[in-house]
C-alpha cells in the first residue's frame, strides 16, 4: 500500500521533470519569491523549477510536503499539499470512511487553486485494489478510478 503512494509520487515527480526545468533561486522573479513567502511563510528547502513562463516551488511547509505554482507576475496559481490523512476535515474523513468500506486512507493531497476550493485527492488501499479518489471538502465525491499496481521483478525493475 505505501509501495504504491511511492509509485505515484515518483511518477509525479518524473512527469513534472520532463516538462519542468530546475531553476536557481537567483533566476526566480523576486515578485514570485514575496508571493511564495506571503502565502507560505514558514517555507523551507525551496526547490524551483520552470514550466513554460510559470515557476513551481518544492518545499517543506511545517510538516506538509507542498508544490505551489505561480505566474511570472508573481501571482499563485495553484497548489498540491500532501498532508497527514488525520489533517483532513473530519466530514470529510467520516464520509470517505463511510463511502469506502474495507479501503485504507494511505495518502491524501489537498489540491488548492486560485480558480475554486480546495479539493482532496485521496489514496484508498486493501489487499486486493488500489482506488484514487477526488472529494470536495464538504465529502461530495467528485472522482474515483481504480489504480493498476506496477510489477516488480526481483531487482526492483518494471
Amino acid at each position: 500500500m505505501k509501495k504504491i503512494t511511492l509509485i505515484l509520487l515518483c511518477a509525479v515527480f518524473m512527469s513534472i521533470s520532463v516538462y519542468a526545468q530546475s531553476v536557481p533561486a537567483a533566476q526566480v522573479p523576486s515578485a514570485v519569491k514575496k508571493t511564495l513567502m506571503t502565502k507560505y511563510p514558514k517555507a523551507q528547502d525551496i526547490e524551483w523549477e520552470k514550466e513554460s513562463s510559470n515557476y513551481m516551488a518544492m518545499f517543506s511547509n511545517g510538516e506538509d510536503w507542498t508544490e505551489a505554482s505561480f505566474t511570472a507576475a508573481g501571482v499563485w496559481t495553484s497548489s498540491n499539499v500532501n498532508i497527514d490523512p488525520e489533517k483532513m476535515p473530519a466530514a470529510l474523513m467520516a464520509t470517505v470512511k463511510k463511502a469506502n468500506p474495507g479501503l485504507e486512507i494511505s495518502g491524501v493531497n489537498r489540491l488548492e487553486s486560485a480558480k475554486g476550493a480546495p479539493t482532496y485527492e485521496i489514496q484508498l488501499d486493501s489487499e486486493e485494489a488500489s482506488y484514487i479518489a477526488i472529494y470536495k471538502a464538504d465529502g461530495t465525491l467528485v472522482s474515483k478510478k481504480q489504480v493498476e499496481e506496477e510489477s516488480y521483478d526481483d531487482e526492483g525493475d518494471y
